[in-house]
């Protein structure tokens, strides 16, 4: 059984993933396959052709990260089990904890310490202060917080906005 999609360590936003493989067996023209997810048969008794793809959408994934095969028995009871493969769901953008600066706190400094948390692992973060220039924050050792030194911060009234994303791109404002 060679397993088509989603390809291995595959990374989604959506509660569904379609499925596809092809069956090979050297008499049989049909097989019949189960869907295994996290070591639980998930889907079972999908028809199968010999040598053709078949496709099969399963919903209501939570998210996590999920390891699948495919496993097809011919007409003679003999058993093929794919390769295991693994995919991805996270459907949520994070939460963005501003620590520092504090809101409307007047500063008799120049040099701005910009420290952010996440609700969960960021791949990075940026601050923009006062609509210029995004700046890249430094992630902690378990990129669940970022910060960044601004040493050239002008007496005044300031703005910032940080955002972040995750390894799948999900963006957090």
């Amino acid at each position: 059984v060679d397993l088509n999609g989603p390809i291995d360590n595959y990374n989604t936003t959506n509660s569904y993933v379609d499925f596809n493989w092809t069956a090979l067996d050297n008499l049989d023209s049909g097989l019949t396959c189960n869907i295994t997810l996290n070591g639980t048969v998930n889907v079972s008794l999908v028809e199968s052709l010999n040598g053709t793809p078949t496709d099969y959408s399963v919903s209501g994934f939570n998210e996590g990260v999920y390891v699948w095969t495919v496993t097809c028995v011919d007409n003679a009871s003999n058993v093929y089990t794919s390769l295991t493969m693994s995919f991805t769901i996270d459907s949520s953008g994070h939460i963005i904890t501003v620590i520092a600066p504090v809101n409307n706190f007047a500063y008799s400094t120049n040099v701005i310490v910009f420290n952010v948390s996440l609700n969960e692992m960021g791949s990075w973060c940026g601050v923009v202060i006062d609509s210029g220039n995004n700046a890249s924050m430094q992630a902690n050792s378990g990129s669940t917080g970022f910060n960044y030194t601004n040493l050239t911060v002008e007496e005044g009234i300031h703005s910032f906005k940080v955002s972040c994303n995750d390894s799948l791109g999900t963006f957090g404002y």
